[in-house]
């Protein structure tokens, strides 16, 4: 296949999100062919289930609420937002487009400062707190090493929008069960920020001819 179809499955939710407001939901389509090709391809590919995917993540909140859901909610998106700020370093400044360099250092001060209040929320509210798994989070910027120029700002649109799905996948749940309503606020500007982000990257991947190649064992993709 030559084009991603869970990337056309964004561009068409975040065309539906510019009509029916921030609360929109970008849903990735397609598991059940991710999940076979991924599992044709896991003996070759050194991310190929990789624990701390976004769906593994989504899975380990799944089922919880009130501190439970808060408590795992804080550790599972640190180490989420740990891995955007990874992945933007590469293209801060070696990005070809000024948009994409923009964009990543958005990323890097808006989620670190956001790591830091998931942080103190925690010791706030008593929980336990489970550091980023470093080596989770610079695997996920594996595909974006060696890269330059039109080749490294499609991977990287390619990569962040499905990362930013991920996160606004694990934000509609906490905006459903989490205890705090600190938490759920918080929840909801993820969902209004990252799609408005990926709406932003599906626009200038158009704009600068990008076709968003097949990419089924992308750890970012949710499997």
């Amino acid at each position: 296949m030559k084009r991603n179809k869970l990337i056309a499955g964004i561009i068409a939710v975040v065309a539906v999100v510019g009509l029916a407001g921030a609360g929109a939901y970008v849903m990735l389509n397609n598991k059940e062919e991710s999940k076979a090709n991924q599992t044709a391809s896991a003996s070759t590919d050194p991310m190929a289930g990789m624990d701390h995917s976004m769906d593994s993540m989504n899975k380990e909140l799944e089922g919880l609420q009130g501190d439970a859901f808060d408590e795992k909610f804080l550790s599972l998106m640190t180490e989420h937002h740990a891995s955007a700020v990874d992945m933007a370093q590469y293209t801060k400044n070696d990005a070809k487009h000024q948009e994409l360099r923009t964009l990543s250092n958005a990323i890097i001060s808006d989620q670190n400062s956001e790591i830091s209040q998931m942080r103190t929320w925690a010791k706030q509210w008593g929980y336990s707190f489970k550091e980023p798994d470093m080596k989770a989070v610079t695997a996920m910027s594996q595909t974006l090493k060696g890269k330059t120029g039109d080749e490294l700002d499609k991977q990287f649109i390619t990569d962040m929008s499905i990362h930013h799905n991920g996160a606004i996948e694990m934000a509609m749940l906490a905006r459903a069960n989490a205890k705090h309503q600190e938490l759920k606020d918080f929840a909801q500007r993820i969902i209004d920020a990252q799609t408005k982000e990926i709406g932003d990257m599906m626009s200038w991947a158009a704009s600068w001819g990008y076709q968003l190649e097949d990419n089924e064992n992308n750890p970012h993709a949710t499997m």
